[in-house]
């Protein structure tokens, strides 16, 4: 999980870069979400059993009674 962040920010940076000029904030927020998106889609996806999903989610501070 941690190489897919530092390849995301490198990626970002460059596309952010190159782009600077262009009037971007809208599609950058965009890109934000949907990013963000996978990216939980990934670490649900790491933690493949109920009880590792249940304990993960504590550990984040989401109550008991959500997760």
């Amino acid at each position: 999980m941690e190489w897919r962040i530092k390849r995301l920010n490198l990626l970002a940076v460059g596309w952010v870069n190159y782009f600077k000029i262009a009037d971007m904030k809208g599609k950058l927020r965009e890109i934000d979400e949907w990013t963000r998106r996978r990216l939980r889609a990934c670490l649900w996806k790491q933690w493949k059993k109920i009880k590792t999903k249940f304990a993960n989610l504590k550990k984040f501070g989401i109550p008991v009674y959500k997760a």
